[in-house]
C-alpha cells in the first residue's frame, strides 16, 4: 500500500469531505483546510485535539502507548483519538 494513497475523512457535523494520505496526520490536514480545532502540542502530550470516531474505527492506525496514556490520564473514551496521531489507513467519520 503507497504512503500517497488518499482516504476519505468525513466531517459528521460540518458536513464536509477533505481528503487524508496515509503519511500524514489528520491534524495537519485539519488546520490546512481550515477546520477549527481545539490543539496545542502538537505531539500527543496534552490530548487537546481529541476527536470521536463515528465510523470507521478499523480505517485506523492503531494507537501507540503515549497515546493511549495521554487517553487515560485524560479519560478519553474508546471511539477517542487524538489526532495529532492519527493516520487513516481507510475511510472514516469524526465528530467536527
Amino acid at each position: 500500500m503507497s504512503l500517497f494513497k488518499s482516504y476519505k475523512l468525513y466531517l459528521k457535523k460540518s458536513d464536509k469531505v477533505i481528503s487524508v494520505s496515509k503519511a500524514r496526520n489528520v491534524l495537519d490536514v485539519l488546520l490546512e483546510e481550515g477546520v477549527v480545532i481545539d490543539y496545542a502540542c502538537q505531539n500527543v502530550f496534552c490530548g487537546r485535539c481529541k476527536v470521536t470516531v463515528l465510523e470507521g474505527m478499523e480505517n485506523i492506525e492503531a494507537e501507540g502507548a503515549l497515546e493511549r496514556g495521554v487517553k487515560a490520564k485524560c479519560e478519553y473514551g474508546p471511539m477517542d483519538r487524538i489526532t495529532c496521531k492519527l493516520r487513516l489507513k481507510g475511510d472514516v467519520t469524526i465528530d467536527l
